[in-house]
This record gives C-alpha cells, sequence and structure tokens, in this order.
C-alpha cells in the first residue's frame, strides 16, 4: 500500500464525464436553461458545468468550446467512446434502465421542490442500469461536502458545516506547516477563537473542537493539524456521524503517522474500496478505553479515507465506504436532494460562513402569532460581508405559492417571537428583515447590530408552521 498514492486521483481525462455530456449538448447549441432542463439539474448548475468546460479547454465562448476538438497526441487518456453521444444516448436509454424510474421520481421531487440543483443524475457508462448521484466534483464548497454524504432521511436531520478558510482570511492566519509544536497550535487556535468571538460566529462542530483541542495528538496519530482544514461538514450525532473535510492534506505524511502512531498502529487495517485506499482501526465504533488519546477521546479507532482533496473520518465501516460511494457517484448524496441541493446552492451563492440544515421541523396546531406554511427543511446561516454580518435563512417549501406566503409570514414570525431563553423579543437585535421567494425557496436576511446569534443553532419557536396534512 505504501508504493502508490493513496485515495482516488483527478479524473484522468481533459473532461468529467459530466461535462463530456454538457459539451455535447453545446454542440447541439443548447442554452443554458435547456441544458438544465435536458438534465435535470438548476440552472446555476448548468451554467457552473460550462464555466468549468470553458475554463479547462482554455476557449472564451460556448461556441468555440462546441467546435472544440482534442489532439490526438494530447490525449494520454482516451475519450470515452460513449461521450459525442451521451446526451441523446443518455435520453434514450434514461426510460428503458432500472434507474428509469427512480430518475423520474427525483425529477418528479425537483419539479416540486423547484430549485434543485443537482436532483438525479443517471450516468450511462455502459447498461445504464446503475443508481447514482453527481460526485463530490460540482457545485460550492458546502454542495461539494454535501455531495460526499449517502442520503437518507436520518443523515438530513442533522448537518453543520464551517468554513474555517473564511474565519482563517479574517485573522490574517496561514496554514501551518510540517509539524507545528503545542505551543504553535494553542497560539493559532487562541488568534482564530478570538476572531471568531468578536464576530459572533456559531460555535465549532465536535470534530473540529476535538482536533483543535488535542495538542499535537492529531497530527501525532494521523499525520494531519486542524489548521489544515478549509471546510467541514459534519453529519449526524455520535457515534454515528460523518466527517467530511476539505484542506491540504498530505497522503506521505498520513502514510508516515499512522504506521508510527503508537497506540492505534497494532490494530491498524489497510483496505480498499471502490479504488479508494482507506485506513481501519480495530471494531466498528468500539471503544477501546485503554487507548484514549487527546484526539480519539473515548478510544474509538475509526476510518479514514483520503479522496482528492477532502478526508472523510467516521467511526464505521459502512460509513466511510458510503462516503466513498457518494463521492463517485454511484449513489445519492445529500447534495442530490432537492431541497438541500437548492439550499446548498444559496448558501454557496452567498458565501455561508457556518450553516445548519435539518429536515426536522416544528409543526403546531395553534400559535399566538401567525403559523407559516408547513415547509419541508430549512437551513440557518451566517454570511460575513463589509460592515459586518447576518443571517441567512432558507426554507424549502413543496411549491412556489408555499414560499410566497411564507416570505410574508416569516417576517411577522420573527419581529414576534420571543426567546425561549429570555424574555425578549428576537426583533430586539434585528434591524431588517428581508423576505423574498425565489421559486419554492422561502429566503429571508436578517440584519443587526445585536442579531440574536444563537438563533443560527436553534430555532425555538420562530420557525413554527402549521402541519402538513395527512
Amino acid at each position: 500500500m505504501t508504493d502508490r498514492p493513496r485515495g482516488r486521483p483527478r479524473h484522468p481525462d481533459v473532461l468529467t464525464p459530466r461535462e463530456w455530456e454538457v459539451l455535447g449538448l453545446l454542440r447541439q447549441g443548447l442554452t443554458n436553461r435547456q441544458i438544465a432542463e435536458h438534465l435535470r439539474v438548476s440552472h446555476d448548475a448548468a451554467k457552473y458545468h460550462v464555466g468549468e468546460i470553458l475554463s479547462k479547454l482554455g476557449v472564451e465562448s460556448r461556441e468555440e468550446a462546441a467546435a472544440w476538438q482534442p489532439e490526438p497526441a494530447a490525449a494520454s487518456v482516451p475519450r470515452p467512446a460513449w461521450a459525442s453521444a451521451a446526451a441523446p444516448l443518455a435520453a434514450f436509454l434514461r426510460p428503458l434502465s432500472p434507474v428509469g424510474k427512480v430518475a423520474l421520481a427525483g425529477a418528479a421531487a425537483a419539479a416540486l421542490a423547484g430549485l434543485a440543483v443537482l436532483a438525479w443524475t443517471v450516468l450511462e457508462t455502459g447498461s445504464g442500469d446503475e443508481e447514482g448521484g453527481n460526485g463530490a466534483g460540482d457545485g460550492g464548497p458546502l454542495f461539494q461536502l454535501l455531495a460526499t454524504i449517502p442520503d437518507s432521511p436520518e443523515n438530513a436531520m442533522y448537518v453543520s458545516y464551517i468554513d474555517i478558510a473564511q474565519l482563517r482570511e479574517v485573522a490574517g492566519l496561514d496554514r501551518l506547516s510540517g509539524d507545528p509544536s503545542a505551543d504553535e497550535l494553542d497560539q493559532w487556535k487562541g488568534e482564530l477563537g478570538a476572531v471568531q468571538q468578536t464576530l459572533h460566529r456559531p460555535g465549532l462542530m465536535t470534530f473540529y473542537t476535538d482536533a483543535a483541542t488535542s495538542g499535537t495528538a492529531m497530527q501525532e496519530e494521523i499525520g494531519v493539524n486542524f489548521t489544515q482544514i478549509d471546510q467541514a461538514l459534519e453529519v449526524g450525532l455520535l457515534p454515528a456521524n460523518y466527517n467530511a473535510l476539505r484542506g491540504e492534506f498530505d497522503g506521505d505524511a498520513v502514510e508516515a503517522a499512522v504506521r508510527s502512531d503508537p497506540t492505534f498502529s497494532d490494530i491498524l487495517d489497510d483496505l480498499t474500496y471502490g479504488g479508494v485506499d482507506y485506513y481501519s482501526w480495530g471494531e466498528d465504533f468500539r471503544q477501546y478505553y485503554t487507548r484514549a488519546t487527546d484526539f480519539r477521546r473515548v478510544g474509538v479507532g475509526h476510518r479514514l479515507a483520503l479522496y482528492e482533496d477532502l478526508m472523510f473520518w467516521c467511526a464505521w465501516t459502512e460509513g466511510v465506504e458510503g462516503m466513498i460511494d457518494a463521492a463517485s457517484g454511484n449513489v445519492s448524496s445529500l447534495a442530490d436532494r432537492a431541497d438541500y441541493g437548492a439550499i446548498a446552492a444559496v448558501l454557496d451563492d452567498a458565501g455561508a460562513y457556518g450553516a445548519f440544515l435539518t429536515n426536522v421541523t416544528l409543526a403546531a396546531d395553534e400559535s399566538d402569532l401567525p403559523l407559516l406554511a408547513a415547509f419541508e427543511s430549512f437551513a440557518m446561516a451566517t454570511v460575513l460581508e463589509d460592515d459586518g454580518a447576518y443571517i441567512l435563512i432558507v426554507l424549502a417549501n413543496a411549491d412556489a405559492e408555499t414560499a410566497t406566503d411564507n416570505a410574508e409570514l416569516v417576517q411577522s414570525r420573527i419581529n414576534g417571537a420571543t426567546q425561549a431563553t429570555a424574555e425578549h423579543p428576537w426583533a430586539a437585535g434585528i434591524d431588517s428583515v428581508e423576505a423574498r421567494a425565489e421559486g419554492t425557496l422561502t429566503i429571508a436576511e436578517l440584519r443587526g447590530g445585536n442579531l440574536p446569534w444563537d438563533f443560527v443553532i436553534r430555532q425555538d419557536d420562530v420557525l413554527l408552521h402549521e402541519r402538513a396534512p395527512e
């Protein structure tokens, strides 16, 4: 295992399979909106793919891209045989394959949820009989991390995201390379924490908190220090939680650390799944109390995979292999959900720094304030801007009419609700609430000099909605 790089290499072709498909549609003269409709993705996703194609091919217009042809001598990996015919072939095969029913169901859900970024994608690479998702290569940073988590109602219940790179930039900090000392890590953490406290940002997540308070234990055990992390996504609750991290991870340093670590190396297994190597320590979820460290606080061995610029970390084998499948596009992911794909597009477009997403909503039969119309899932996020920060709320509704209704109702609920932990109105620290509907989404922006930042991680009764009809 030490004689070849760990993790999945970047796609060897000049374009990814999805980009070849989009290029085929460009050659047919389709607009971005028509491409989005054909692929059953959002308009923004189609624009993203076209932009990636222009950048990778080194051309300036879609017309130049359509006319582009690879130079045979320069192509080290042959272009897939299906690429030029991918668009019409996909349109023909999709209803015939066993996955067709799933794709149509996903399309129906996307039509209901409106702004789905990448609802259900079927990529036919031969037989056309595999169910899959979009993989971890498309969209913004939140969307890409969501694309590494297998889709399930349980996984959608608790999703926490933080963009450490934004906070690091505000603090004027650089990553610490090599093997920084405990003092250097503590100083770095203190400077980051001071900025976080000043900006009233939401708290960091379990994994990042453990990593940041472990001194040098993390880098000694797995060859990574917490300053190398750019974005982090935590899904689910302990012990069955997924952690997807993006950053600058050195595969050689990871390899050296896991081999030399005196605490866990004797129960280390080298495994491969879906062409991706990963490390496995001990039994699923087992707590080896005598092995507990400042990083692995209850002695759980965990699973670790490096995948391009991502690191997957969880406590059970099925979990890490599910992440590999999701990131590879072999199974549907949280990013393939119509509601979460749409929400992620809004948060990424806004440049959200921290976010919490859930499909668990609070319904009531009555309230002192008008109840919101029933919605399906929501996100609360914080967004940095030049003169401070604001709270961003996104509700995913069943249809555009509900989204419009909730845009009118959400302001009255925020203005009238009181905090559960203190008898004063939420609106006391809010100077303005701007709410609007975009497709099936309700989007609200809260600004003010004394915003209730704990609102981001606790909805209290602010977003109470009427019960959905059974």
